[in-house]
């Protein structure tokens, strides 16, 4: 806390005199500390994608689940305190069956997202109420058209084609930038975001952590379910490739090459003797991808490539 925020900090309902609300900030920290969730609209569905950090390798693989279904057509992903995202997803249940009961019709993704914006707002009204310490990602279908939100711990909610929430919010919303998720259907916006949480979790900072993957749109018919076990194993898998190409591209400082059915790679070296040896290359086992990594150093004058391609 800097010296500013000297007694300025300890009322959700105090303004510092260069206008922050303290607690608002440290509940935005909370959710810093959290795995990172993401989510990517494309031209037929939503997808959600969530770093689970495995806290002990005894809990279930079920385990303190980060994304919940809220009504047929709605979910939910968190970043955050787990407990005061429990709150916020039976809130939003209760909004839903509320909504249904006076209606008769499923409630509006929007609608939803403005209830539970409120609800988190009202929390950074009052002194004797601390703001929630979580940030929410909603996704629904109305009327055919793919839907998504995201509610900060401060109330402000907003309507995005692609998201980022938790401690790796600022690489994966570079990531998600990258993406052309306007023409992309929900299969292949599921190998994106899977790409996305392998690329931005840190192996040598972060624990271990499960993928948690749902989605929404055509595929599902308008109903939120999560990634089949099949289909988020193939997504993992291409993540892994794109990851490994990402290290050793930025490592090596070499060419990296795409290719598919690709089957025989010859590299000849015309240089000096001694260094062939610096030449790496690397053949993934997934059919999809194949990346071949060059290493070139000062020495090396010049390298040739021959791919043969099967028919």
């Amino acid at each position: 806390m800097s010296s500013i925020g000297t007694g300025y900090d300890l009322s959700a309902s105090q303004f510092s005199p260069d206008g922050k609300v303290f607690q608002v900030e440290y509940a935005q920290k909370a959710v810093e500390n959290s795995g990172t969730a993401v989510g990517i609209r494309g031209k037929n569905g939503v997808v959600f994608g969530v770093e689970k950090l495995i806290q002990s390798k005894l809990y279930e693989k079920e385990a303190n689940k980060r994304i919940f279904h809220i009504d047929e057509h709605i979910g939910m992903a968190v970043a955050g305190l787990l407990a005061d995202a429990r709150q916020i997803a039976d809130i939003a249940k209760q909004e839903a069956s509320n909504y249904r009961s006076n209606y008769g019709n499923p409630i509006p993704c929007k609608v939803l997202a403005d209830r539970v914006a409120m609800y988190m707002h009202a929390y950074t009204l009052y002194s004797f109420v601390r703001p929630f310490g979580c940030s929410v990602l909603l996704s629904g279908v109305d009327n055919n058209i793919p839907q998504l939100f995201t509610i900060e711990p401060s109330g402000i909610c907003y309507g995005y084609h692609g998201c980022s929430v938790g401690k790796a919010k600022q690489a994966a919303k570079t990531e998600v930038e990258k993406v052309k998720m306007k023409d992309m259907t929900m299969r292949d916006i599921v190998k994106e975001v899977a790409k996305i949480i392998h690329i931005v979790h840190d192996e040598l900072k972060d624990k271990a952590f499960d993928l948690e993957m749902s989605w929404i749109g055509e595929d599902t018919e308008g109903r939120h379910e999560m990634v089949p076990q099949d289909i988020l194993e193939e997504a993992i898998k291409y993540a892994k490739v794109c990851m490994f190409m990402c290290v050793y591209s930025s490592c090596l400082c070499v060419p990296v090459c795409l290719c598919v059915n690709i089957s025989i790679v010859l590299c000849v070296c015309v240089c000096e003797p001694s260094i062939p040896h610096l030449i790496q290359h690397y053949v993934s086992s997934v059919n999809e991808c194949v990346v071949y990594l060059l290493g070139v150093f000062s020495q090396l004058r010049c390298v040739y490539i021959h791919s043969f391609l099967h028919s």
